[in-house]
């Protein structure tokens, strides 16, 4: 046999080794270039066939084989046994690394697995989570730790439960520290602790305690795969589920508040309260509701009723800078107020239309936002963050390299010290600061933890290669940022630094490459930038700073604002992302012949099914014409610098004319809110697509029909078609009625294919007569 002939009959297991080293490669969410080393172990590495795939597959790179693959394990296992033994200093200081084969984690309401040490984590490790209470007055807790890859955390491998007993008698949401501590042997140490009282517990488990086989760890992994998109779909129902449950309870305790209840009539209280009512023996029903629908429908019908009650956080800002003695004028994001400080600095230097892309990372939060400059005029294009990710994340990833090392060297743990961990955490700080402008710096700090002094070099490398990940995540969000705008990285022309994390070499190196070697604008003190900004913005609108530049900011619409039209399909009037202040207008036209009103659904939101956006108001319009279907009616849409919506519409025929206001008070959308409608509609992009499709394809049916029947009508029409042809059009036409009025249809195909059949049937027998009738069958 030849080695040609040996390597084709094994073809495809070399290749499946290939297929397996990728995903691992993607468990770490690792790029090929980022691995340094490729090591062969075991007998069968020896292959000609595998180490020429594999150095192929790692792109050329070199292969490690120094070591017998036979005895590579043996190797290792001797190796780690002298690190651990205190008679061999001569063995060189390597540590060897382990990673967790499984999820670890807690069970929570509604029997969801809430993970705190994920799947291939490097062991030892210690992490931590902080779980709440879900009744009023809980004393006790129950704590099950489940091992496992599924969402249901009962489909997962259950490891142990514990009880914390003694919480104080509070309202739900009453926070608990819960820890998980994984050592080198595989020993899982759960702890949860209440830090008002004091009160702690936990359980210890061993692997000889009801943990699992390799074999069983395939088993459960592989059946996570196959019900990947079921997990997927029970997480999302029971986060609905949970969210449904959280409102009701806040608008119940709203309600038991004088303050707020005073100023709801009588009528409202009893329609809320009933409204409920109604939620909560949805929540308590027998009956297994799978979908999230089902309770995402009915918040968004609880929010609409509860409108009169809930409070604005931008009115909040308003009040609380009033009770401060401030005049309030205008409120502006950070992003935008860094976008004016910056205006200000480069004025000079504007020739015609400059992008200029802002990237703030600060301390707890990361935002980025695109703005166009041109004539003076700042135009924000578009915006992109996170509300948890910044330099506190680059902290914490320090401090816990470094309190692994202090138990590595000292073989004690300082976890339970919040002390020694908070002087930890100061000096990390200020090692973080110390690396943006030096490659080494040392930490010492005298009598850490029972009287050991602690002291440790850390380079710039090492930092950076902690963080990694988080870097990357900072340049994917700057890429989604420039997705929203349409833009390419060449058409920036300047990126500018905000906050103090900003001064990273890392960040500043992967930005400075990601928008293709273009120099970085940190001219302004990135500490100073935002308050720097709202000053500039507050001079601009106050009369008295005439020294102030003639600039004007504009910001953008972050949610497209439209009309609910016929079959529940969302008419965009102020696209996402258009500059305000705006004012932009579209003609609707009535459904009905001789239709007196029309009402108006005012939404905000990117999906294509009007009821999936968010209701800001409705409006009526009376008195108009009894006229034929079709009558134009005139609608505009003004958003103002405040964020202040006026709806009107006007029918030109008669002079009617009605509207409505909608202020940033009266059931607007959080940040958090709006960041989650985008992500949804991107989620669900093609199935809105499939939607809209349908809706105009049955709307088209609908005025195709609508039409013909108005031509049968006609006299002169009708009078040239025989008594048989027209029972057959009749007939057609109302199949055609039966399937508009049906339910059931969600395929645009069977309305387009209805709508062919129509045309072949009309269109022979009546095409001369009827022209000016059956051209027409658009529909907006």
């Amino acid at each position: 046999m030849t080695r040609v002939k040996f390597e084709e009959l094994n073809k495809d297991l070399f290749e499946k080794c290939m297929e397996i080293a990728q995903k691992c490669l993607d468990d770490a969410k690792m790029a090929k270039s980022d691995v340094h080393d490729v090591v062969l172990v075991g007998g069968s590495s020896r292959i000609p066939k595998v180490q020429s795939l594999l150095q192929g597959f790692f792109e050329g790179k070199d292969l490690c084989n120094s070591i017998n693959p036979d005895e590579a394990v043996a190797y290792g296992a001797a190796v780690q046994a002298a690190l651990l033994s205190e008679e061999y200093s001569i063995v060189p200081n390597l540590v060897l690394v382990d990673v967790t084969p499984l999820s670890l984690g807690i069970a929570t309401k509604g029997d969801l697995m809430s993970v705190v040490i994920p799947k291939n984590t490097v062991i030892p490790v210690k992490m931590g989570a902080v779980f709440a209470t879900i009744e009023d007055n809980q004393s006790t807790a129950s704590f099950p730790v489940y091992e496992g890859e599924r969402t249901k955390a009962k489909e997962n491998n259950l490891l142990g439960k514990f009880k914390l007993s003694g919480l104080p008698l509070a309202p739900r949401g009453y926070p608990m520290n819960v820890s998980f501590e994984l050592d080198f042997d595989g020993i899982l140490k759960v702890s949860a602790e209440d830090e008002t009282t004091g009160s702690k517990n936990g359980i210890t488990i061993t692997n000889e305690k009801g943990r699992l086989s390799s074999a069983e760890i395939k088993r459960m992994i592989e059946e996570a795969a196959l019900f990947r998109e079921e997990d997927k779909k029970f997480k999302k129902m029971v986060e609905a589920k949970n969210a449904l449950d959280e409102y009701i309870y806040r608008m119940e305790k709203a309600m038991k508040d004088s303050d707020v209840s005073s100023k709801v009539s009588p009528s409202e209280k009893q329609r809320i309260m009933a409204s409920l009512r109604e939620g909560k023996r949805l929540l308590r029903s027998e009956e297994q509701h799978t979908e999230a629908s089902v309770f995402e429908d009915f918040i968004k019908k609880l929010q609409k009723i509860c409108q009169v009650i809930v409070i604005n956080k931008r009115k909040a800002t308003k009040d609380a800078g009033v009770i401060a003695g401030l005049n309030v004028i205008r409120i502006i994001n950070e992003p935008t107020a860094a976008a004016l400080a910056y205006g200000l600095q480069k004025r000079d230097k504007c020739s015609g239309k400059r992008n200029v892309f802002i990237f703030d990372l600060g301390g707890g939060t990361f935002d980025v936002s695109l703005v166009t400059i041109e004539n003076e005029v700042f135009e924000v294009k578009a915006t992109a963050g996170d509300t948890h990710l910044g330099g506190e994340d680059f902290d914490n990833r320090m401090v816990s390299h470094l309190v692994q090392e202090f138990k590595r060297k000292n073989r004690v743990d300082i976890t339970r010290d919040p002390r020694a961990l908070r002087r930890l955490r100061n000096e990390c700080e200020k090692a973080k600061r110390t690396l943006s402008h030096a490659n080494e710096t040392t930490i010492e700090i005298d009598a850490l933890f029972k009287g050991i002094d602690f002291r440790f070099s850390i380079t710039r490398a090492r930092f950076e290669e902690l963080n990694r990940d988080l870097f990357v995540k900072c340049m994917e969000i700057a890429q989604k940022c420039l997705d929203d705008a349409k833009m390419q990285k060449r058409e920036i022309d300047d990126v500018v630094l905000v906050g103090g994390s900003s001064r990273i070499p890392k960040v500043q190196s992967l930005l400075h490459n990601f928008f293709e070697g273009k120099d970085l604008c940190k001219s302004i003190n990135p500490d100073e930038a935002v308050a720097y900004g709202a000053a500039i913005q507050a001079a601009l609108l106050s009369e008295s700073y005439s020294i102030v530049p003639n600039m004007v900011l504009v910001d953008v619409t972050p949610l497209s604002l439209g009309i609910a039209i016929r079959g529940d399909l969302m008419s965009v009037v102020i696209p996402r992302n258009t500059a305000i202040p705006v004012k932009m207008g579209s003609v609707f036209v009535t459904i009905e012949d001789y239709q007196s009103a029309a009402a108006f659904p005012v939404y905000e939101g990117e999906r294509s099914k009007a009821s999936e956006n968010n209701l800001l108001g409705l409006f009526s319009l009376s008195g108009l014409p009894l006229v034929p279907r079709g009558h134009p009616i005139n609608v505009s849409f003004e958003l103002d610098f405040d964020g202040i919506l006026k709806v009107c519409a006007v029918d030109e025929t008669t002079g009617n004319k009605n509207g409505i206001t909608i202020t940033n008070e009266k059931g607007r959308l959080s940040s958090a809110e709006i960041k989650r409608m985008i992500e949804e509609a991107a989620v669900f992009k093609e199935e809105d697509k499939k939607f809209k499709k349908m809706i105009k394809a049955k709307n088209a049916l609908d005025y195709y029909v609508y039409r013909m029947e108005k031509a049968l009508k006609d006299f002169d029409v009708s009078s040239m078609i025989s008594p048989s042809e027209k029972q057959r059009i009749n007939a057609a036409l109302r199949e055609g009625k039966s399937l508009i009025q049906s339910e059931h249809q969600t395929e645009a195909s069977v309305f387009e294919n209805y709508l062919k059949k129509l045309q072949n049937i009309y269109h022979p027998i009546v095409i001369n007569e009827v022209h000016g009738y059956s051209d027409e069958e658009t529909y907006d």
